[in-house]
């Protein structure tokens, strides 16, 4: 049988139990040690699993070679990384790439139907029904075409939304969506883009990628969903486009600061739906348990692993 290899675990969020047992039922090698306090012999320390960790924790792991995040998202450890020669990969879980898209088709939905109407109307007692589109003249645009925004795409299609997706960098030719690439293509997809969904990562690149001026690239009345990292929208300017009326709604469940500031003018506005950056939940399942076991084990074999990380990319 083969000897457990420990990692140091460390999450803002998650405490360690849960992964620990699951890894132990599943009898896969990978015995998880929280950081600092369960480990005796930082040199001894090859891998982390982790959620937001220190810069602190690459210090004191002198050997790391392989670290992989809990969840999907990557800014938090490419923010503070480890150094450029330690392996890293992120945890793509089937179980949250279904949760994003449950919630992209939420607020795709609440969006087309002007929910923000009904519960101004409900709050002020105010029995009215705001104007209707059709979904056929209702095209969604989809920024992000990985794993998650395929699968909202996937989504989307029994809608009949007509479905158009951009990519920075990567893939757009997906069946049945209009694709567009690179900042070339970037003002004809906002353009013809009523409902605009944004699961972009965070990276130099995206950061403040949405303006004014590229919102108001969108048809007067759109509406803006972002799902993806707050760093993308800049938000007083998401708000003047709300308050000029260029834009009809947002829906946001990501902001640039979080948790999102009591003084935040976006809890009470009333075009605006706030959720807490709940889209997508990291919990222990047993697939991502396993994709930890076998990178860990390709990593420490000098192989690629799944769903590896670019440093000099950001992704």
């Amino acid at each position: 049988m083969t000897s457990p290899i420990p990692v140091a675990y460390f999450s803002v969020d998650d405490p360690v139990e849960p992964w620990r047992n699951l890894c132990r039922e599943l009898a896969l090698p990978v015995q998880l040690r929280e950081w600092p306090a369960e480990i005796e012999d930082p040199a001894a320390i090859e891998a982390a699993f982790v959620w937001h960790a220190p810069p602190a924790m690459w210090t004191d792991l002198p050997n790391l070679r392989f670290v992989q995040t809990i969840g999907t998202g990557v800014d938090h450890l490419l923010a503070h990384p480890p150094p450029a020669s330690v392996t890293l990969a992120r945890t793509v879980d089937p179980t949250l790439t279904e949760q994003m898209a449950e919630y992209a088709v939420l607020a795709v939905l609440a969006c087309h139907r002007n929910l923000h109407h009904h519960l101004r109307n409900q709050k002020q007692g105010v029995w009215g029904t705001p104007p209707y589109a059709d979904t056929a003249e209702t095209p969604v645009g989809v920024m992000g075409t990985g794993e998650i925004g395929a699968a909202i795409l996937q989504r989307l299609r029994a809608f009949q939304f007509p479905l158009r997706a951009w990519s920075r960098t990567g893939r757009t030719g997906i069946d049945g969506v209009n694709g567009f690439r690179g900042l070339d293509g970037l003002a004809a997809f906002l353009a013809g883009s009523r409902i605009l969904l944004s699961v972009l990562p965070a990276t130099p690149a995206t950061d403040g990628l949405l303006d004014g001026e590229r919102l108001r690239q969108l048809p007067r009345g759109a509406h803006v969903i972002n799902l993806g990292r707050g760093s993308t929208v800049v938000e007083p300017d998401l708000e003047a486009c709300l308050a000029s009326g260029h834009l009809a709604s947002c829906f946001l469940d990501v902001f640039a600061e979080e948790p999102l500031p009591p003084s935040s003018p976006f809890w009470q506005h009333p075009q605006v739906i706030v959720t807490p950056h709940a889209a997508g939940v990291n919990f222990a399942t047993p697939y991502a348990a396993r994709l930890l076991a076998g990178n860990l084990a390709r990593a420490l074999a000098g192989r690629p692993p799944q769903h590896g990380i670019s440093h000099a990319r950001g992704y």
